[in-house]
């Protein structure tokens, strides 16, 4: 058995003990549990970062209950949930957290509770326009929601608009470094050419005057399709107020959708924009492909630093910067 999916395991079908012992505790949980005595918990498949369970109380109300080692994670996700259902989208509401140090001394957890939506992940949907038009159409809602300034919600305007060009292209020099470190194929050569294409999208990354709220993690897993053919968007902890192309990136170079749907998702999606964002997108695009598939690939960099070479999650992290090499160089060969 490998021994970190034990560890995950162990990990769940004890957090499912302790909510069972904050729940019978009746802690001061001023939602509609209602200090429930019949009540099923049931562990999630999910919930990798964070372990989830389900409960169903007695009245047949569902929910489910997150448990976070990080206090600052909590109040982040507990705001961005607000926020999002005050401008009018679909997410999972939250309806208790506890970020007490007396829950997190007792417990190990801080503890949020929000309601479970019956429905299916868009995965399971993958090939259906009709769903496909439905994402489309939230992610362009998503991006009407907009401020004059980028970052976290609730995040001050001390950062001035023009410094979000900076942090990217700082972000990608320092990455391309990395990558031309750490893998063979990508050479001094790719590496400059590389950075002078990137740079060459300054000025239109300059000229950016509104953010948009963005997801950053747009995968079809994160996306629910309720039993009454809504779209409700799942893990917020990386939400932002972003160009709202990274998140259209993300999802065009994603390997879940055929050719097809991928371009009927786009036109959907463009058909839901004023024309100035439209000119935008044609402009763009290609930018953020590159910029999000170099910031996927960062996350392999510790894996091929770190682990020893028997290891085959380090021939998996090798394969996704060869594939970031891939399409940094079909980028430039089409521009």
């Amino acid at each position: 058995m490998d021994l970190s999916t034990f560890t995950i395991e162990e990990e769940k079908i004890k957090f499912k003990a302790l909510v069972h012992q904050y729940l019978t505790a009746k802690q001061p949980i001023t939602i509609s549990l209602h200090y429930p005595t019949n009540f099923q918990l049931d562990i999630l498949p999910d919930g990798i970062r964070t372990p989830l369970v389900s409960l169903l109380v007695d009245n047949n109300e569902a929910f489910i209950i997150r448990g976070f080692k990080r206090k600052d994670k909590l109040k982040k996700i507990v705001a961005v949930s607000r926020h999002m259902i005050s401008n009018g989208l679909n997410i999972p509401k939250i309806i208790h957290s506890d970020s007490s140090r007396k829950t997190f001394r007792k417990y190990g957890y801080f503890i949020s509770i929000e309601r479970k939506i019956s429905g299916i992940t868009f995965d399971k949907f993958i090939d259906n326009r009709d769903k496909i038009l439905l994402i489309a159409q939230y992610f362009a809602q998503m991006h009407g929601v907009t401020r004059p300034y980028w970052g976290s919600i609730g995040f001050s305007s001390f950062f001035k608009r023009w410094e979000l060009h900076s942090l990217f292209l700082y972000s990608i020099k320092k990455w391309l470094r990395e990558l031309k470190n750490l893998e063979p194929q990508f050479t001094a050569n790719m590496e400059k050419k590389c950075w002078h294409w990137f740079k060459n999208y300054k000025p239109l990354i300059k000229r950016y005057k509104i953010f948009s709220l963005v997801h950053r993690d747009p995968h079809p897993k994160n996306l629910l399709i309720s039993n009454d053919n809504k779209v409700y968007l799942l893990d917020l902890d990386r939400v932002k107020y972003f160009p709202p192309l990274i998140d259209i990136a993300y999802i065009s170079l994603s390997k879940h959708l055929a050719p097809d749907d991928l371009l009927y998702f786009k036109q959907s999606y463009l058909s839901n924009l004023p024309p100035l964002q439209q000119e935008e997108y044609e402009k763009c695009m290609d930018f953020y492909k590159g910029f999000v598939k170099l910031s996927r690939a960062t996350n392999h960099f510790s894996g091929i630093k770190e682990l020893p070479d028997e290891n085959p999650r380090k021939q998996h992290c090798r394969t996704k910067l060869t594939e970031c090499c891939k399409v940094l160089q079909e980028l430039i060969l089409e521009s």
